[in-house]
């Protein structure tokens, strides 16, 4: 039972990013909620190409041949059924808006997606960071408790003093101290992350030291400039249709008289909906102002994303030099530092205060790489809410 137990154990493993990417697609409810409404779109599709509904209009009544007008002639009824035809293309061009609201809404929906992966990629790499700082903290604990054990030995044999002993004692509980705080802190991280996935997060599994490669970014391809073209076209289409509804609009109808003296009559009619009052200059002023409007917002946003991308790609660039010199040259010296002063403090060669500075060098380099290479994930986390997970 115990074996099986400790196999049992051994099995559990932390929230990895592709698994918390799945179960974000499958269970957030504000991605759920954007597919349903991009699928309402179908409504308006089915609307489109439906054709008017004919009009029913019945009547009856009587011709008097007498002269006080009394219902002394025969009666008649008239039933009619008139169509509405949507001729100059009204139905297709319809059609084409009902589409091109679907496909600017579906940019949309993307865009939106593509931030909450961001954000989702950000709180999960802030998770590892903190585990990382978690990492970090314990070590430092643990060199903190030999270096404490060493001086209590030390002060009891009467090689050191008590205010060394004093001192040792304090760093160490300033380390626990601090290790309490990164545990909440990451605690905190997790429970941010369980909001995405609808599920209790545990832990997290991954390498903070490993970033995505950083590709080119083709705005034309990302999904605001091209809900954005989307958009110039459809006033472009919108303009086409209120240019079609100002031309005559056609009606057909069949009449059909009956009388109770055995009179009858079928008859055809054709009218029209005459523009000579308006022409819907109204709407299509409308529509061509909004379009010069969303071109201008077309040019302003690639502006925008351009300087953007410059901007994140030359933060990226700065973050891998600065790591790239830590990792050479200032966390090797600095852990060859720790070395050479925890052997110098045990041959009283340097004090407890400059073996504490040397220890605390090394560790803040180690928490400011980690936190550099957190700073890269919220970069590359940026270049997803611009053109999504790549």
């Amino acid at each position: 039972m115990l074996i099986f137990l400790l196999i049992l154990t051994s099995l559990v493993y932390g929230l990895g990013f592709k698994e918390a990417l799945e179960k974000l697609k499958e269970r957030n409810p504000e991605i759920k909620a954007l597919n349903r409404m991009l699928e309402a779109y179908k409504g308006r599709e089915i609307s489109a190409k439906a054709y008017p509904n004919p009009e029913l209009r019945f009547e009856s009544g009587f011709f008097s041949s007498t002269e006080d007008l009394k219902p002394g002639g025969r009666f008649i009824y008239t039933l009619e059924v008139s169509q509405r035809l949507p001729l100059w293309g009204v139905r297709s061009k319809r059609l084409k808006l009902s589409i091109l609201e679907k496909e600017i809404f579906s940019y949309e929906v993307q865009q939106s997606i593509n931030f909450i992966i961001s954000e989702l990629y950000t709180n999960f790499y802030e998770a590892l960071f903190r585990k990382e700082l978690l990492k970090i903290e314990e070590e430092n604990l643990k060199i903190s408790k030999e270096i404490k054990d060493f001086v209590e030995n030390a002060y009891m044999m009467g090689e050191r003093t008590q205010l060394e002993l004093l001192r040792a004692r304090r760093v160490l509980s300033q380390a626990k101290i601090q290790l309490d705080l990164l545990k909440n802190e990451y605690e905190i991280s997790l429970k941010k992350l369980s909001s995405f996935i609808k599920e209790k997060v545990e832990d997290v599994e991954g390498n903070l030291f490993n970033v995505p490669k950083t590709v080119y970014i083709n705005l034309e391809e990302t999904p605001r400039i091209k809900g954005l073209l989307s958009k110039v076209r459809f006033f472009e289409k919108r303009i086409d249709l209120e240019k079609a509804l100002s031309k005559p609009q056609p009606s057909v109808g069949i009449l059909m008289e009956d009388s109770d003296k055995g009179y009858y009559g079928f008859r055809v009619s054709l009218s029209f909906e005459m523009p000579l009052m308006y022409r819907r200059q109204g709407e299509i002023l409308q529509n061509l102002e909004l379009k010069k409007a969303t071109e201008y917002s077309l040019e302003a946003e690639k502006l925008r994303l351009k300087a953007l991308l410059e901007a994140t790609f030359s933060k990226i660039n700065v973050l891998r030099k600065s790591i790239e010199h830590l990792e050479k040259n200032l966390i090797p010296n600095a852990q060859k530092e720790l070395h050479l002063g925890i052997k110098s403090y045990r041959l009283n060669v340097i004090s407890l205060l400059e073996l504490s500075d040397i220890k605390r060098r090394y560790f803040e380099l180690l928490k400011e790489r980690a936190k550099l290479y957190f700073e890269l994930h919220k970069a590359y986390a940026q270049l997803i809410k611009i053109g999504g997970l790549r």
